[in-house]
């Protein structure tokens, strides 16, 4: 089984770059092989909704972030 990652840059630091809409996240979901995303929207509110949109269809889903504007936001739950 291949094992894969989403990946999404901003046109801010790329000219050519896309982010996926809530629609191709959610399908991203689906694909079993997919184990996460690295998500760089510089949009907390659009993480805030990827990560409720994980908590509700895929927990073991991986969402990391490279949005180096909120590094200042980061949270932690150990739940």
């Amino acid at each position: 089984m291949r094992i894969i990652f989403g990946f999404e840059f901003a046109e801010v630091p790329a000219p050519f770059g896309t982010i996926y809409s809530l629609v191709v996240f959610f399908q991203l979901l689906k694909i079993d092989s997919c184990i996460g995303s690295k998500h760089s929207s510089l949009d907390r509110s659009l993480e805030w909704q990827r990560l409720e949109l994980r908590n509700q269809q895929r927990t073991d889903f991986q969402i990391c972030t490279g949005n180096d504007l909120a590094i200042d936001r980061v949270m932690c739950d150990d739940d």
